[in-house]
């Protein structure tokens, strides 16, 4: 089973992203935080050894820290630099997505509006990560 752990402060995106999740099958689960404080603690306090992390999904605009500085956060832990950090965003902006990738994101992806696209998505989303890459094994 892959653990996904999704931080996104709307409510409405969340309840979207983890429909399209659990139809993707028995093979995932998420978790889903509201706030970047709320995730970097989670994450501090992670038992990677028996329940990893497989995949980040992360917002930009962030309540109390916001996904840029969170991903550098996240990027400055060891254990932590293995898991994929997806950015899911609406920002288009050239300079977001440059800082994104400059604190250590593995990927950067813009929300669709229409909702077939945003199932599409997650699918593409979860196929990739799941069944075509590879990742070592956590230590």
């Amino acid at each position: 089973m892959y653990h996904i752990l999704l931080i996104e402060d709307n409510p409405a995106h969340a309840k979207l992203m983890f429909r399209h999740l659990t139809k993707m099958g028995d093979y995932l689960r998420a978790t889903h935080l509201t706030d970047g404080e709320a995730a970097y603690d989670y994450l501090l306090n992670c038992d990677f050894a028996h329940d990893p992390i497989h995949l980040i999904l992360l917002d930009l605009r962030l309540p109390r820290i916001d996904g840029i500085e969170l991903l550098r956060r996240i990027r400055s832990k060891p254990i932590s630099l293995q898991v994929p950090v997806v950015v899911l965003t609406s920002s288009e902006r050239d300079e977001d997505i440059r800082e994104a990738y400059a604190a250590g994101a593995n990927s950067y992806l813009v929300k669709p509006v229409a909702y077939d696209k945003v199932q599409e998505l997650i699918e593409q989303l979860t196929s990739y990560w799941f069944q075509h890459n590879r990742m070592p094994s956590m230590p």
